[in-house]
């Protein structure tokens, strides 16, 4: 806590992957490092916002830092993707500055609060702005605007378990689950992993963590850039179908069969790029975002702040990796073996090798 302030672990891991995808834009983009510094201290303004416990404070900053943060962002790309970011960053800028002020006007806070209602309408429009930021930032793979991902997840996580399952709340997360679909069949794979990561958030409380899942999942994807990174959403699959179970709700039903049809979308083209594409380079800011997927594809349950319960999980996972390790040691070491002491086994007793 620092005065007014206090920062919660969503906001604190919504930090870290802006970090991540900020280290991969600079190998992409040597022209975007002109904005960096500028767009990190306005996602610093958008973490300060979603965290003060002022209201007063939290809509100015809120606000400020999510205006700062896509004008340097999208200025940072090139000039014939710009039109496209800087629309829907435009536009969820306006809806973030009314979903704040009107709860500024109810004089809510960014908790479920012990009186008073949060107005539906409020956070309906909240969650939308922030699926405009998260589309804004996943039109192009790894460009400046990719900043703008984490900020918009952030922003929809924090508002939608203001009222999860409200009627329109839930309705709103039907229209994402069905924007999530489409986005599987024909933009990146980011795109459809965030969208469905606000479908969550706003379907259930039981599916609150597999929407900070996805959340993590569709950052870290954007930051890598690889077909193999897919495997991040694996945790998530896990989560949500277990939220389902425990729910049995309609929204979190409708989510559970978006969250199949992006999978299947997603694994269908991750096949067909994985056979087609050439190699990529392996860059020194592709590093942390492959340590990072590889932790949470290993080890979910170690992210304690998206309150998943994953402990079977992680113990079939880490008994799955040894078995790998070995049998991939047999197959690399064990040829080579053979081709050091199959000939002297083979050799004629007059000291001579055969032909």
């Amino acid at each position: 806590r620092i005065a007014v302030f206090h920062l919660t672990p969503l906001v604190a891991a919504g930090g870290c992957g802006a970090a991540v995808l900020a280290a991969a834009v600079v190998d992409d983009e040597a022209g975007s490092r002109r904005a960096l510094a500028g767009s990190a201290a306005a996602l610093l303004l958008v973490c300060l916002g979603l965290a003060g416990g002022r209201q007063g404070v939290q809509v100015v900053v809120l606000v400020g830092g999510l205006a700062l943060a896509a004008v340097l962002t999208v200025d940072a790309a090139p000039p014939e993707e710009r039109a496209a970011p800087a629309l829907l960053a435009l536009l969820g800028t306006a809806g973030a500055l009314v979903g704040a002020g009107a709860l500024l006007v109810g004089d809510d806070r960014w908790d479920l609060p012990e009186t008073g209602v949060v107005s539906r309408a409020a956070v309906a429009v909240l969650v939308g702005s922030a699926a405009l930021w998260a589309v804004a930032g996943t039109v192009r793979s790894r460009r400046p605007p990719a900043l703008l991902l984490p900020g918009g997840l952030v922003l929809g996580l924090a508002a939608a378990p203001l009222r999860p399952g409200a009627d329109d709340v839930a309705l709103m997360a039907a229209v994402l689950a069905a924007a999530a679909v489409v986005a599987a069949a024909t933009a990146p794979p980011p795109m459809a992993l965030g969208l469905l990561a606000l479908a969550a958030g706003c379907a259930s409380p039981g599916l609150t963590p597999a929407s900070r899942l996805l959340a993590a999942a569709a950052v870290l994807i954007a930051a890598a850039d690889r077909p193999l990174a897919l495997l991040a959403a694996l945790p998530a699959g896990v989560a949500l179908a277990g939220g389902v179970v425990d729910d049995g709700g309609w929204p979190a039903t409708v989510v559970a069969v978006a969250g199949v049809a992006v999978g299947a979308l997603l694994t269908r083209r991750a096949v067909g790029e994985a056979g087609a594409s050439a190699p990529r380079p392996v860059t020194p800011g592709l590093v942390p975002a492959v340590a990072a997927v590889t932790w949470l594809v290993l080890l979910p349950g170690s992210w304690t702040w998206t309150g998943a319960e994953l402990g079977h999980y992680d113990r079939g996972m880490a008994r799955g990796a040894v078995a790998a390790g070995v049998v991939v040691a047999a197959a690399t070491v064990g040829p080579r073996l053979a081709l050091r002491t199959g000939p002297r086994l083979g050799r004629r007793p007059g000291g001579r090798w055969p032909r």
